[in-house]
């Protein structure tokens, strides 16, 4: 243990106590450990496990992942630190074999088959989907297996039997890995929501199934530690905005990641500043103000950003949220609610004609999506600004003459 540093103590009072953390946390790379003390991210550690009824422990070096300090415990949960261990899954099965036999570490690897199957656990990390027609496609995983994924997309999939290039990244490391895949299937949208679900079976040469079984489940440990100790709940009981003001107002930076059916978003503050929002295609102002519309689904807090996701400068977060909740009132007065999603834009070609040098940026931008038959939901979400702004001016060039609209 002479890599780590302080040391953390967590005891089990039976076998069955131990068994539990395991098949939940410790088999998956990582444990949560209530405390008060004060740890650093990325800070190195050693865990020992105490066995009390055996009269032994187990130590294990691990770095922490995440940390939940008594201001944030606060406003919801526990304070302590999340660990991600060292060493591999594999060698953690080895270790508590001994200690809760071979068939408990063995069934913890079975899903109720009566056979070994590849572990497949909620993962949501970048992944890069390349099709035969060329095409580019960002999408983020749902969840991941070592023998393949689903990928949640907001563009065209690849059709059932395609065969993909995938590439998969690791946030914890930076880490990314390129595989070969098949489209085994799609995954019809949620209501409303541009996502596709695609799931894709890898295809990978013998020779290098080690590399990438290990990268895989670096990945899956990643993803399992980071959640632990995390701040998690219904968007009903509290509301997205309440949310943002508590943790805003108790913790320096952080994200909060907004889900609903498979529609997900992420809203990132720091200093009390907004930092990043975003939605499937959106971003900013438009992403926040279309959560706030949000009335179910779940949130999941960490105390960690990624300025990767930063646009352009920081707004003081009370006012954005400020902002984001007028256009969402703006946008349920009744003119704004007579426009249907589904209705296509037509252009009066002659009116046009004599108005061109009247028209704002965003109404040429309008009347561009308009040619190419787009419905009024279309040019909505194609369009940066804030959803109820683009509203109205689709409605000015309706009041004008200079479109409308077929149902």
């Amino acid at each position: 243990m002479a890599d780590a540093g302080r040391s953390l103590h967590v005891a089990f009072a039976s076998e069955e106590d131990l068994r539990r953390e395991y098949t939940s946390n410790i088999a998956n790379g990582g444990i949560f450990i209530g405390t008060n003390v004060g740890f650093e991210m990325r800070e190195r550690v050693c865990v020992v496990v105490a066995l009390d009824w055996r009269n032994e422990q187990v130590e294990l070096e691990g770095e922490i992942v995440h940390v939940v300090t008594p201001d944030l415990a606060g406003a919801a949960g526990q304070p302590g630190v999340a660990v991600q261990f060292s060493v591999s899954t594999s060698d953690l099965r080895e270790r508590f074999e001994a200690i809760l036999g071979a068939d408990a570490i063995e069934d913890e690897r079975k899903k109720g088959t009566g056979r070994r199957r590849a572990r497949r656990a909620p993962a949501r990390v970048p992944v890069l989907v390349s099709g035969g027609d060329g095409r580019e496609l960002e999408g983020r995983s749902l969840d991941l297996s070592t023998s393949g994924v689903l990928v949640a997309l907001r563009d065209t999939p690849p059709p059932v039997g395609e065969s993909v290039q995938l590439v998969v990244a690791n946030p914890a490391t930076d880490e990314e890995m390129e595989l070969d895949g098949e489209v085994m299937r799609h995954v019809a949208p949620p209501a409303a929501t541009g996502a596709v679900a695609v799931g894709v079976r890898f295809d990978v040469r013998p020779g290098d199934r080690e590399e990438v079984e290990r990268f895989l489940h670096s990945v899956q440990v990643a993803e399992h530690s980071r959640r632990l100790g995390g701040i998690t709940g219904p968007i009903s009981e509290v509301g997205i905005e309440n949310l943002l003001q508590m943790f805003g107002s108790c913790v320096a930076q952080g994200t909060l990641a907004l889900f609903d059916g498979r529609d997900e978003g992420f809203i990132m503050f720091e200093q009390g500043a907004l930092r990043a929002a975003e939605l499937g295609g959106s971003f900013g102002r438009k992403a926040l103000a279309r959560m706030l519309e949000w009335r179910d689904g779940s949130f999941e807090f960490r105390s960690t950003t990624d300025p990767a996701h930063y646009r352009g400068d920081p707004i003081p977060l009370d006012a954005a949220i400020f902002d984001a909740l007028r256009l969402f009132d703006e946008g349920r007065r009744p003119e704004q609610e007579t426009l249907a999603d589904g209705a296509r834009l037509r252009i009066d070609v002659q009116k046009l004609e004599g108005a061109r040098a009247e028209l704002s940026q965003a109404e040429e931008a309008i009347l561009d999506l308009a040619q190419v038959d787009m419905t009024v939901g279309k040019v909505i979400d194609v369009i940066p600004e804030p959803d109820v702004e683009v509203r109205k001016q689709i409605i000015g060039l309706l009041a004008r003459g200079l479109i409308s609209l077929e149902e």
